[in-house]
């Protein structure tokens, strides 16, 4: 039985007026250094405003606040659209049970950022504690 495609997303910034979308295709493998490797940003729409025209759904490195001097960089999938996706599910062969995980996992975060994966309650917290984020879900 297919299980369904599911990724729940937060932005910033954006379009107030969302259409959800899901893409379940791998990203493009580039040969060069992406420039979301160049730099960290704070979320996925500061990373599409500040490359423009060579922003690109990927695997993108975000500076999470841990304390009011320490910032963590996390590895996250930014959308086509400047989401940050923080749970992907879907066809990427793993069993049905993937997501049966204890409360560590789940705090901590598992899987990997463009598959199936979850960031972990840890990172949101301290994601979306800087400012208001609009969440937008979507099921394939």
């Amino acid at each position: 039985m297919r299980q369904p495609s599911t990724h729940i997303t937060a932005s910033s910034g954006g379009n107030s007026t969302q259409t959800t979308t899901n893409s379940t295709s791998p990203t493009t493998t580039r040969t060069t250094t992406p420039p979301q490797f160049l730099l960290a940003f704070t979320d996925c729409y500061e990373a599409s405003v500040h490359l423009k025209s060579e922003y690109a759904p990927g695997i993108y490195a975000l500076r999470v606040p841990i304390n009011s001097s320490t910032k963590a960089m996390v590895r996250v999938f930014c959308d086509e659209d400047g989401w940050t996706v923080f749970q992907s599910r879907g066809q990427f062969g793993n069993a049905l049970e993937y997501f049966y995980k204890g409360w560590k996992d789940y705090e901590d975060g598992f899987g990997e950022p463009g598959r199936e994966h979850w960031l972990g309650l840890s990172t949101l917290t301290t994601l979306t504690r800087s400012r208001e984020y609009k969440l937008r879900w979507g099921e394939e």
